[in-house]
């Protein structure tokens, strides 16, 4: 994973936001696993008649 070109990092989790497994500018970061398990989390409870997601955003930006 640490070969893929323009990527910052990765993080690795479990449903419930445990981070397993992280690399690059993301490793070991606990706030964005906790940023993104929320917004995930969140993202369940909508409802949107009628609508499909592809995607949550093309270009993320996480700021610490």
């Amino acid at each position: 994973m640490e070969r893929i070109p323009e990527q910052m990092g990765y993080l690795i989790m479990t449903m419930d936001g445990a981070v397993i497994s992280s690399g690059g500018d993301l490793e070991n970061n606990e706030k964005i696993a906790d940023i993104i398990s929320k917004t995930i989390s969140t993202s369940k409870s909508l409802y949107v008649p009628d609508e499909q997601f592809q995607n949550m955003s093309k270009n993320p930006c996480f700021q610490n």
